[in-house]
């Protein structure tokens, strides 16, 4: 079986004229780590059209691990999330707005991330340059939303990794790092969830 990993990322979305997330996932399309090799996916920015297209390559490609890349403006460090909550809240545009929405009605309020946190805060966020937190609120809006269905979606006995990455603007005063040295970043995170299946 051959084994492979979905990468996804976002589109450009609100005032914001690019999307690092979309830089790196295309940067690290068709690679190969440790015989894994790397789908990217770029979604829009959408509480309606984002998990449907997210759930529908991840049907198709049947991936061991998922990880998904987004932006989070406000932060200037790479955050590795932790918890996605069942709820929608926030946008903007007007028409798509969400506010204090269940994601599921009947789901659990939130699933953890199955990503080996615990390893990665003990070899590569102690020695890695590039400023670097677990953060344990993956908030509301589309990043949560696709995380939190695609676990909702996947059968427990058979789950795959699942795991999300908020990025600040890259190449900044507040963010002095490029595409590639995150890219390594983000190998690095998928060296170790691929050593995690192998226990």
């Amino acid at each position: 079986m051959s084994k492979k990993i979905l990468i996804t990322g976002f589109t450009p979305f609100a005032n914001h004229q690019e999307n690092p997330s979309e830089k790196i996932a295309s940067l690290l399309n068709n690679q190969t780590i440790e015989n894994y090799q790397i789908h990217s996916l770029i979604l829009p920015v959408s509480y309606e059209r984002s998990a449907p297209i997210l759930i529908e390559a991840y049907q198709k490609l049947n991936p061991q691990i998922v990880l998904s890349l987004g932006l989070a403006a406000d932060r200037q460090k790479i955050s590795i999330e932790r918890v996605f909550i069942n709820c929608n809240h926030g946008g903007f545009e007007a028409d798509t707005k969400k506010v204090h929405e269940k994601i599921v009605p009947d789901g659990p309020d939130a699933y953890f991330t199955n990503f080996p946190l615990k390893a990665f805060s003990e070899t590569v966020l102690k020695n890695s340059v590039l400023p670097t937190e677990i953060s344990n609120s993956a908030g509301t809006y589309v990043c949560n939303n696709i995380s939190y269905q695609l676990f909702h979606f996947c059968s427990q006995e058979n789950l795959p990794k699942i795991g999300f990455v908020h990025l600040p603007f890259l190449n900044t005063q507040a963010f002095p790092y490029d595409n590639k040295q995150v890219a390594e970043l983000i190998k690095s995170l998928l060296g170790l969830t691929i050593n995690s299946l192998m226990k």
